[in-house]
């Protein structure tokens, strides 16, 4: 080979946080023993990686409009994020905590625009990860140290380390790449604008395209697709613009072409495109030999919650539209609140009634009766029911103001830090959960939020019940002790009008809460959220065999059952401590140590017995004599002959 060739530098195999568009930890093991390259020659490739040439000399150039960040798609990462594989809904939050995606949520918000997007793609070479391509070593030890947990009943530490195993490797392992460069401009323009053009949206795009051409002087037979008039309208009413230059030479502000920048793009390579997978999917049979196939599931389901996880924890739901009155500025998920259903509180009248009591000279009740018209009686219409006026009142500040929840891993949305907000007090729930709590009306109410009830997977939401027509009876509503019968059938949902938030999965198990929607909103956009969403548990490291007890031969060959590792090693061994359990569960500890110490005494003395006995014997016989060996060792073999066999042996005295 010679000396003149490079190392590809554009591998498939790392790991991928398809939250944030950002590379992690090394997934496969790279291998050149084999001295692959790619087929033109140019560059070394690692064992597990094939890659294509795409030998097309084509320059793609092409314009976007994004009316909706929501609709926004990554430049150099959208196929991994349209293929996430994660199905949590009919939603995708793939890419929605990238630098890019946030920066266009904030600026259409901000500035009321719409985006455009004009790029110049080139792609010179795919790459593509071979099926069951070895594992990185690191990365392999995590999975075989998260199935010692799960095969050791401990769910909890499997837990927390699949949560640990996606804070450091990501989401999705990277299968294939193309590798090449993009430069592109990214403008956002007001909405105005983009709406006078409704009709034909097209105009936009092309304007956009036209400013692009400007930048890197194009030849004018493709600036005059499109008016000149529309041309100026696009840049008077552009709020923001940005040209990004990834991979190929460094972009130039001043007569800088697109001739030069694709001249020199030969030599600096990147990912113009990625596709992936999730991370579970490496776990195999295949990957993972030594792993019997019954821990091989639950590996893959324990990464798979994790990853699922970290998805659930980054999901803000509310409403989008940002014309709408209840837009939720930290919202990625539209729940539907944009628009609550009108409510037609039809009237059905009013009656009173007077009932007069004892023997009067006259009714007092005269004037005092009135009939409902709709019915013609006292009573109401079908359908309606009666209601006494004020019979009970409720104190406004009979109960307490809601601020929000948090944990140990979780921020509380409310302040973006894990703590309750002034003038509120923490009330702990569950095994971590604080739930920020007022009494006081005067000075904390401007920090509350309406709040509509707490829901699990287990018990639903009460206060959903009256809005939810499929429940059937919500008379059992109206006493306490009908609450835990009804609870199992309660809407596992919120109202109208408010929107549900995580506040915690324990156990498996989520646990959401209900608030206004956008009660939220003017805080910001929240940071993502990284795993571990739970602390360490509280055994973590009590039990000492740990590592005396790990299941991974030194070569990583096999994996001992650790059903089997503390059984009995003999049937000895089993007889003893059966015999030991029997001895415990039949007797009490002070009898088991008076049993012991007698048998003991009376060892002693037969030991002494036979010792006396056996001295007598040997005072009463005649001596016996070594008879010499030349030889190195026979005397003394000799001598254990004698001693061992005296009465057969010839050499008597």
């Amino acid at each position: 080979m010679g000396g003149n060739v490079a190392r590809f530098e554009v591998l498939p195999g790392l790991g991928w946080d398809n939250l944030q568009n950002k590379e992690a930890g090394m997934l496969v093991q790279y291998n050149y023993s084999e001295c692959r390259t790619t087929d033109d020659g140019r560059y070394l490739i690692p064992d597990g990686v094939f890659t294509v040439p795409l030998k097309s000399s084509q320059l793609e150039v092409f314009g976007e409009l994004f009316q909706h960040w929501n609709n926004f798609t990554s430049t150099t990462s959208s196929s991994v994020n349209v293929e996430a594989g994660l199905h949590l809904g009919s939603f995708g939050i793939s890419g929605k905590y990238s630098h890019e995606s946030e920066s266009v949520r904030k600026h259409q918000i901000m500035d009321r625009s719409v985006t455009t997007r004009v790029q110049a793609r080139y792609a010179r070479y795919s790459a593509h990860l071979q099926p069951d391509t070895p594992l990185n070593p690191a990365f392999r030890d995590r999975l075989r140290n998260i199935a010692y947990y799960i095969q050791t009943n401990k769910t909890n530490m499997a837990r927390y380390h699949s949560q640990l195993l996606v804070r450091d490797y990501g989401t999705h392992v990277i299968s294939s790449v193309q590798a090449g460069a993009i430069i592109s401009q990214l403008d956002q323009i007001k909405t105005t604008f983009s709406n006078s053009y409704s009709m034909d949206r097209r105009q936009v795009v092309a304007a956009a395209s036209a400013s692009f051409m400007n930048v890197f002087n194009v030849g004018a037979e493709y600036k005059h697709s499109t008016s000149t008039e529309v041309i100026d309208q696009y840049l008077g009413n552009r709020t923001h613009s940005v040209i990004n230059a990834i991979g190929g030479p460094v972009f130039q502000p001043n007569n800088f072409t697109l001739n030069q920048w694709a001249s020199g793009l030969s030599g600096d390579l990147v990912a113009v495109d990625k596709s992936g997978y999730p991370i579970y999917e490496l776990i195999s049979a295949q990957t993972l030999p030594e792993l019997p196939p019954s821990i091989l599931f639950p590996l893959i389901q324990t990464v798979k919650s994790a990853v699922e996880e970290y998805y659930k924890f980054n999901i803000y739901r509310g409403c989008t539209d940002l014309d709408s009155p209840n837009f939720s500025f930290i919202a990625n998920v539209d729940d539907g609140t944009c628009e609550s259903p009108e409510t037609n509180y039809k009237f059905g009248g009013v009656y009173q009634q007077c009932k007069q009591s004892g023997q009067l000279s006259q009714n007092l009740c005269n004037g005092l009766v009135q009939k409902n018209p709709l019915t013609g009686a006292q009573s109401c219409p079908s359908g309606y029911e009666s209601v006494l006026l004020n019979e009970d009142h409720v104190n406004q500040q009979s109960g307490f103001q809601f601020g929000g929840i948090y944990t140990n891993k979780i921020d509380n949305p409310l302040t973006q830090s894990r703590g309750c907000p002034l003038y509120f007090h923490p009330l702990k729930l569950g095994l971590g959960m604080q739930v920020c709590v007022s009494d006081d009306y005067e000075l904390g109410f401007r920090y509350s939020v309406p709040f509509a009830g707490l829901f699990s997977c287990m018990t639903g939401n009460p206060l959903a019940v009256h809005q939810d027509t499929s429940f059937k009876n919500p008379d059992m509503l109206q006493s306490l002790s009908s609450y835990p019968k009804a609870s199992n059938n309660w809407p596992r949902g919120c109202p109208t009008g408010y929107s549900m938030h995580l506040a915690t999965i324990e156990n498996s198990c989520e646990i959401n809460y209900c608030v206004k929607a956008n009660a939220f909103s003017d805080k910001g956009l929240p940071p993502v959220r990284h795993p571990p969403f739970m602390d360490l548990p509280g055994n973590a490291y009590v039990d000492s065999g740990i590592s005396e007890e790990y299941m991974i031969s030194t070569g990583g060959e096999t994996w001992t059952d650790l059903t089997l590792a503390n059984q009995p090693n003999s049937a000895e061994e089993a007889d003893r401590r059966g015999d030991s359990q029997g001895n415990e569960d039949g007797l009490s500890s002070g009898s088991t140590a008076a049993i012991a110490i007698v048998i003991t005494l009376v060892i002693l003395a037969t030991v002494a017995m036979v010792t006396v006995m056996y001295r007598r014997h040997q005072r009463s016989r005649p001596p016996y004599h070594r008879l010499p060996n030349p030889e190195t060792g026979a005397e003394n073999r000799r001598e254990y002959e004698a001693t061992g066999h005296t009465e057969d042996s010839p050499q008597t005295a």
